[in-house]
């Protein structure tokens, strides 16, 4: 007698640029999908190389900075996500590729120190108004992960380049030209595609679709219990993790922070 296989573990290829709003604005639903379905997935983080150069950039049909000042301040109304589009305004990037080898650099030494990278990147282009560009801020964010700041220079300079590159040839041949594009695939080669911003409850619909006994994981919402394994969240994130709204967290947050339990950044 012959039984089917069952799938031991989903794979997914999370496809995302570091200055790509909808990325961010989408953080809220993937914490929410990690913590609640994590335990049954690989994900690999792959960049995309959003912004090359401005004379590219008319692909996606934008071509001055002013435009994207004005798309990410309404993307941050969008998404009720911090987006300050003055960015672009005040010292607008010439490019997505430097905190993108940065974050392979990291990579290279630890995966759980890279999605700390990237968080810090992503807080300082979209919240603090940082040019991600500049090598002071790419170094700063090392630093703080605690990665061997050697070894990130040499691999940013090196190998992290080339595998960086993989990353946009690899994108380029499975046709991915929208960002976030999220693949998700099991042992049975079922796989589904998802692209631009989807909800947590679109994630767990399409997860169920390749992995037919899914089983969520129970997280702790009480309390700042929720801050234990996070290293910031935002008004939003805080929402959805506690399947809240805005108004009841923003005013959970404030106790919090009037009682010097937790330091507000921005």
């Amino acid at each position: 007698m012959f039984t089917g296989k069952l799938e031991e573990k989903i794979d997914i290829l999370y496809y995302i640029d570091p200055i790509c709003p909808t990325c961010w604005g989408m953080e809220p639903h993937m914490k929410k999908f990690i913590l609640s379905y994590g335990h049954l997935f690989n994900i690999h983080y792959k960049m995309g190389g959003l912004l090359p150069y401005w004379e590219k950039y008319s692909s996606v049909l934008i071509s001055r900075p002013l435009d994207i000042a004005n798309d990410w301040d309404s993307k941050s109304t969008d998404y009720q996500m911090p987006i300050d589009g003055d960015l672009w305004r005040e010292d607008p990037l010439d490019s997505s590729y430097p905190p993108s080898i940065a974050f392979k650099a990291i990579e290279m030494q630890s995966m759980e120190k890279s999605v700390l990278y990237l968080r810090k990147i992503r807080e300082m282009v979209f919240t603090k108004k940082m040019n991600i560009n500049k090598w002071k801020h790419l170094f700063s964010a090392a630093k703080e992960v605690g990665c061997d700041l050697e070894q990130f220079k040499k691999d940013y300079d090196g190998k992290a380049r080339e595998i960086f590159y993989q990353d946009i040839e690899k994108a380029k041949l499975k046709g991915i030209k929208i960002f976030p594009t999220i693949i998700m695939s099991n042992d049975l080669g079922h796989s589904v595609n998802l692209k631009g911003y989807n909800t947590f409850e679109i994630l767990e619909q399409e997860l169920m679709k390749i992995y037919f006994k899914t089983k969520k994981k129970y997280y702790n919402q009480e309390g700042i219990s929720l801050f234990e394994k996070q290293s910031s969240l935002t008004t939003k994130e805080f929402a959805d993790l506690k399947n809240i709204g805005i108004d009841d967290a923003e005013a959970i947050l404030h106790r919090f922070e009037n009682n010097l339990t937790l330091d507000r950044k921005v």
